[in-house]
């Protein structure tokens, strides 16, 4: 769906800020370099213990004492050693992905405005599934690989609300917004990659606020 049809132009608001000329009522956040350096080098870090999975899995396959093809351990050795491979090489890739996002980490913003936010951002797995219901507007974005642009219009929710999680790493920040048309509950985990989440969390709340009160209908 094109939001410029209601006022609301991401592309326009994104143009404006790189072009200088933002109004001050604008906020914006900037992704972390460090963020990419950082979980790049985990993801690496964690593909080595696959390598020596790898190995173990070929000396158990080819060992003397698994030389017959009848035994049951040449195959299991084969097929962990597979699946030392296949995670290696997921680690690997995912961890080039953030790395190479480096140099576009200070084009990567989240754009806060009276009327809604827009988020352009590289690679990034917190959308929901359904993207078209949710947001205002998918184009993608040349200036990273993968990279797209998104946004939601406060004249589509009737509200945004604050939802924390925790699991073993991190607290998870997400809003839960409730959209009009069509009218359905989407959860949108703020992207990481944002320093001060909860900061832009209850800034978006707020600001939904402020537009629900000046927007609300005169009896």
């Amino acid at each position: 769906m094109d939001d410029a049809s209601d006022g609301f132009d991401a592309q326009a608001i994104l143009d404006a800020l790189d072009a200088g000329s933002a109004p001050d009522t604008w906020k914006v956040f900037r992704a972390r370099e460090s963020y990419f350096l950082e979980q790049g080098a985990i993801l690496w870090l964690t593909a080595l213990p696959c390598v020596i999975l790898v190995a173990l899995a070929v000396s158990l396959a080819f060992s003397p004492a698994t030389s017959s093809w009848t035994d049951p351990f040449r195959y299991y050795g084969i097929l962990l050693g597979l699946t030392g491979c296949a995670c290696f090489a997921v680690f690997i890739r995912r961890g080039f992905t953030l790395l190479r996002q480096r140099r576009s980490a200070s084009k990567q913003m989240l754009v806060l405005t009276p009327e809604g936010f827009v988020v352009r951002t590289g690679p990034s797995q917190w959308l929901p599934a359904d993207t078209a219901a949710a947001f205002s507007t998918i184009l993608s974005w040349a200036g990273a690989r993968g990279g797209r642009i998104y946004s939601v219009s406060f004249d589509r929710t009737v509200s945004i609300d604050l939802y924390l999680g925790n699991n073993l790493f991190q607290t998870q920040v997400s809003l839960i917004m409730t959209l009009i048309n069509p009218r359905r509950l989407t959860v949108w985990r703020i992207d990481p990659r944002f320093p001060w989440r909860d900061t832009i969390a209850q800034s978006i709340i707020e600001a939904h606020t402020r537009y629900a009160a000046q927007h609300a209908t005169m009896p």
